[in-house]
């Protein structure tokens, strides 16, 4: 069971790392602002829930593998926007809706790895709490990179 729960965290970190890099080349940042959105975006909800059920050191440290996966989709997705720029920009339409799902999909999977971090911390019987764990997780990164790119959150 672990291994499926790794790969479905795996799949959510590139789904999430994906939307964060298309949102910052469509901001036309440079590189850097890539990365920046793209670890944002795939870890900030994780963070928030954990800031806010007080773990210490949060698991955006412990799990380096993840980040580093981010970083990997975030150069690769700056060199094939800018490889293909001009593509890029004459399809900003369907890509927007291949952004939307891949947001979604963060979101359905992180949203349960949300929950299931709360089971896990003893949280099993308080539903309000689970319940919360999940929209954090599902929610805060995307949320984070719309507000610091000037955009209104889109769930």
């Amino acid at each position: 069971m672990e291994i499926f729960s790794t790969i479905i965290e795996i799949i959510g970190v590139i789904a999430f790392s994906i939307s964060g890099a298309m949102v910052a080349i469509r901001r036309k940042t440079d590189l850097f602002g890539v990365i920046l959105l793209t670890i944002i975006t795939a870890h900030g909800g994780g963070l928030t829930r954990d800031v806010i059920l007080s773990f210490s050191p949060p698991a955006f440290f412990s799990v380096k593998s993840n980040i580093l996966i981010s970083l990997i989709v975030a150069v690769l997705v700056f060199l094939f926007a800018r490889k293909f720029s001009h593509t890029y920009l004459e399809n900003e339409l369907k890509i927007e809706h291949i952004n939307d799902i891949f947001d979604a999909l963060g979101l359905g999977v992180f949203a349960v790895i949300g929950v299931k971090v709360a089971f896990e911390q003893g949280y099993a019987s308080d539903a309000l709490i689970c319940v919360t764990c999940g929209l954090l997780t599902g929610i805060c990164g995307g949320m984070l990179r719309d507000v610091l790119t000037n955009n209104t959150p889109f769930v």
